[in-house]
């Protein structure tokens, strides 16, 4: 403590000794000093501007502003020392003194792209401001350039088909950036058009340097010029136009779906059912349109026609031609006409997608599935479905196992319903075993874009053998069979046709193609064993999936038959001791057998037992008929008085191939008499000779001769039978006639001229019936020309 009270004493000393020494140093204050103002000096206030004219790239006039200066000062007590009484001046006020004096500086240039806001008055700074009526005309590019995104499409003559694709360069803001300026261009006016008449404008960003005309509108006109003026704006007003010239196509406008970047590689999209537009063309009559599938070839052509000119589109509501996922092509061309050849230049070719459905599940129909019941089929059935109309693709599964995969195969959707036939796959298929199936709607032919699926149904392949089995006809009461044989057996399901085979144990004929569960088997295709009747023949059926019998299952159990034995029929009638017969009609009748189809008789004529059979055709041993018939009689003419002998024989076929034994005895008998008169107008094919008649034997058959006989027979009556009763009966009605007139000449002259008339006619029959006489006469008939002409014998 006493340490620091010696530090703070000996402080203190210090101090006080120091202020001591300095006050003894300092002088005696001084009077306070004038301040004189200081000389007259020049002042510069700054420069001013001036714009030489408001109008586009005006320049700016200078000058510089100047004024005399004083400044007056005042005196101020040092404070910055430490004697006290010391003065300074320190300046009070400067004061302009003189002027204003103005001196011209150098005039600022004018810039092409800015207007001066101003030309009155100067002012201490100036104004440029950026005015689009400034801007130069942009540089408007050709229609062909190819930096234009979408391309501009072109005619063979050059010119563009519409819609078209619009571009200008950027060279005004290379030169406003190029000068330094700050100007900008905001936007960017165009307009097209025919002189006075605009047929589109419109204003877009100026960062843009190109624009699509026609784009979902029918603005423009095919086949016209037009001009085209592009200006670069700002603050409202718009500079220089660049222009360009040019000439539109023939070709008709498509409208839509629009195809963004026409006929490059993307597509428009369309909502299904999907309509095409196009505009209208004042010039055309009629619209020409193509619709390609995939790719624009001949082959893929999907459709085409021609509508009225007051016709714009095509809808896709009917038809349902267009698919989902699918892309298409299309084009139009106007017409001068309905007919093709007057067509002219096609459109753009655009192309779309279809889509904005979400597809449906496939309908299956065949073969009908429900549940317990399942359906068989053969190769000639059919898978078939039908789906959504705007389905591109249809795939199939099928639960057969190829190469450790189910069977997978894809359809093109045509329309209605689709179906795939067995016959392409049956060789997949196993007999008598049971298949599932289902199909996929896709929107393209991939199976993983699929989009919705059917049901799953089930079917079963045909091939099991029938079961069920009869031989017919047999006999009553008994189990043999007779010829021609009918096999049936139940019907299989399924079965396209079936394969009979049929003879003995190890020796089998088989007959494929049988379309029914039934066949008739005839002679000589099977044929008893004559040798042996009691041999067993064999017989089994096969059932097959297709009508030609290649693909067929197994055999079914053989079934088992014995033909029953033909017997030699017995002759029932006539019997043998009848004497007298009707000829014309005699019928002979024998047993039938069991076996026997068809007989084969033989009736032969041995010879005369009277001499009243006088025919030279009767005298000797003749077959009188021979013959075969299905039935057990036959009805025979017998012309000859004498012996006759009859066999018949029983046969399984028409040719007797395969026959009975013959009758073991075979009919004899003799005809004495044959029943009916004789004569009458026609000289054949009667039961007895006319022994009147002289070589003429009126039992032979009909000819063409006898047809001159007839006539003769006819005049001969007439002229001699006839006329005669006719000249009594005319003489009794004369002398009537005469009695009752009492002598008049009118009647006397009637009864004249009718006995002149029958004369005549008499004459006439005479000598037609010399003349036919004569010519008998003279072709070998033996004719009496005076006969007993007074008897009539019919």
């Amino acid at each position: 403590m006493a340490k620091g009270f010696v530090l703070l004493f000996l402080g203190s000393f210090l101090v006080f000794g120091f202020a001591l020494a300095q006050g003894e140093d300092c002088p005696p204050p001084q009077p306070v000093p004038e301040c004189p103002p200081s000389q007259a000096y020049t002042c510069d206030s700054g420069t001013q501007y001036q714009c030489e004219s408001n109008e586009c790239g005006a320049g700016v006039r200078t000058r510089t502003e100047s004024y005399d200066c004083q400044d007056f000062y005042k005196p101020r007590e040092a404070t910055d020392l430490e004697c006290p009484g010391i003065y300074e001046c320190i300046t009070d006020r400067t004061k302009v003194v003189g002027g204003p004096f103005y001196s011209e500086g150098q005039a600022i240039a004018g810039q092409q792209f800015k207007q001066c806001v101003s030309s009155s008055g100067w002012s201490s700074s100036y104004e440029f401001q950026c005015q689009g009526a400034c801007y130069p005309a942009p540089e408007v590019q050709k229609l062909e350039e190819t930096t234009l995104s979408p391309k501009n499409v072109f005619d063979a003559a050059g010119k563009v088909k519409l819609p078209l694709n619009v571009g200008w360069k950027n060279n005004v803001e290379q030169q406003l950036s190029f000068t330094g300026a700050a100007c900008q261009i905001s936007s960017f006016q165009y307009k097209v058009g025919q002189g006075a008449a605009i047929a589109a404008s419109d204003e877009v960003s100026g960062s843009t340097h190109s624009t699509l005309i026609g784009e979902n509108s029918c603005v423009l006109r095919p086949d016209s010029n037009y001009a085209l003026e592009v200006r670069a704006c700002s603050g409202g007003t718009c500079g220089a136009a660049g222009t360009l010239s040019f000439s539109t196509s023939a070709a008709t406008q498509p409208l839509y779906p629009y195809d963004s970047d026409w006929q490059e590689e993307e597509s428009a999209a369309a909502d299904l059912p999907a309509t095409l537009a196009w505009c209208p063309d004042t010039k055309a009559q009629s619209f020409r349109y193509q619709i390609y599938k995939e790719e624009v070839t001949q082959q893929n052509l999907l459709w085409e026609d021609i509508v009225p000119s007051s016709t714009t589109s095509y809808e896709d509501l009917d038809a349902q031609l267009l698919k989902k996922d699918i892309t298409y092509f299309w084009r139009v061309a106007p017409c001068t006409s309905p007919n093709l050849s007057s067509c002219g230049i096609f459109s753009q070719l655009w192309s779309f997608i279809p889509g904005g459905i979400v597809l449906s599940p496939p309908q299956l129909s065949k073969p009908l599935f429900s549940s317990g019941q399942v359906p068989v089929v053969n190769i000639d059935d059919v898978l078939e479905w039908k789906g959504d109309p705007f389905t591109p693709f249809f795939y199939l599964l099928l639960n057969v196992e190829t190469d450790d995969e189910p069977f997978t195969k894809s359809f093109v959707n045509t329309g209605g319903s689709l179906q795939f036939p067995f016959s392409l796959f049956w060789n997949l298929l196993e007999f008598e075993t049971k298949y599932s199936w289902q199909v996929f709607a896709c929107g393209n032919n991939q199976i993983y874009s699929c989009e919705a699926q059917s049901d799953i149904w089930e079917f079963k392949t045909t091939g099991e053998p029938p079961t069920q089995f009869t031989v017919t006809p047999q006999e009553p009461g008994g189990t043999r069979v007779a010829l021609p044989a009918t096999f049936d057996w139940n019907d299989v399901p399924g079965a396209a046709s079936y394969v009979l085979r049929f003879g003995k144990e190890g020796n089998f004929n088989k007959i494929p193609r049988i379309q029914d569960s039934q066949i008739a088997i005839d002679y000589p295709r099977i044929a008893p064993n004559t040798g042996d009747p009691a041999a067993e023949f064999f017989w089994s059926v096969q059932t097959c999936a297709d009508k030609a019998s290649f693909r067929c299952g197994e055999w079914s159990a053989l079934q088992s038959f014995v033909f029953a034995p033909l017997q030699a029929p017995t002759v029932l009638e006539p019997v043998s001791t009848q004497t007298e017969f009707f000829g014309k009609d005699t019928k002979f009748a024998w047993t039938k057998d069991f076996g026997s189809n068809y007989f084969r008789y033989q009736l032969t004529f041995l010879g005369p037992i009277t001499p009243r059979e006088t025919s030279p055709s009767c005298q000797t041993p003749h077959p009188v008929s021979e013959g075969f018939t299905e039935t057990n009689s036959v009805s025979l003419r017998l012309r000859c008085l004498g012996k006759y002998e009859f066999n018949v024989q029983g046969c399984i076929d028409k040719a007797c191939q395969a026959a009975s034994p013959q009758t073991p005895q075979p009919l004899a008998f003799a005809v004495e008499e044959f029943t009916g008169g004789v004569g009458g107008f026609v000289p054949c094919d009667a039961n007895n000779d006319n022994p009147a008649t002289t070589g003429l034997d009126e039992r032979d058959p009909c000819e063409l001769k006898h047809l001159f006989l007839l006539a003769r027979n006819l005049i001969d009556f007439a002229l001699w039978k006839l006329s005669l009763v006719l000249v009594i009966l005319m003489t009794a009605f004369t002398g009537f006639t005469m009695y009752t007139s009492f002598g008049g000449m009118e009647v006397a002259a009637r009864t004249k001229s009718m006995w002149k008339t029958v004369g005549i006619g008499f004459l006439i029959l005479l000598f037609s019936w010399l003349l036919l006489n004569l010519l008998l006469g003279f072709v070998g008939f033996q004719v009496t020309i005076f006969g007993k002409w007074y008897e009539l014998v019919l």
